[in-house]
């Protein structure tokens, strides 16, 4: 999933990721190495993006009391992404 801006600057819909994930060479990267971009460059904007994307998910779906999230465990992007 890869979010993006709003380019005309209107709303964001309660459906969209108001987070932005920034291209980068890193992004890129990551699969050509058969990588995620927290094995490949955990320190990365990219990594950073894509963890805020989904503590944006998890939160919104939390808040819901959506019993079908999922149960993650999120530790800092230089260490990546857990499942508990």
């Amino acid at each position: 999933m890869t979010a993006q801006p709003n380019i005309q600057g209107g709303p964001v819909s309660s459906g969209q990721v108001k987070s932005v994930i920034r291209r980068s060479v890193k992004l890129r990267e990551a699969p050509a190495f058969g990588r995620t971009i927290f094995q490949h460059a955990p320190g990365s904007t990219g990594a950073s993006d894509y963890l805020q994307a989904t503590q944006e998910i998890l939160a919104r779906l939390q808040s819901r009391g959506d019993a079908t999230a999922p149960r993650l465990s999120l530790v800092s992007s230089t260490q990546g992404v857990a499942n508990v």
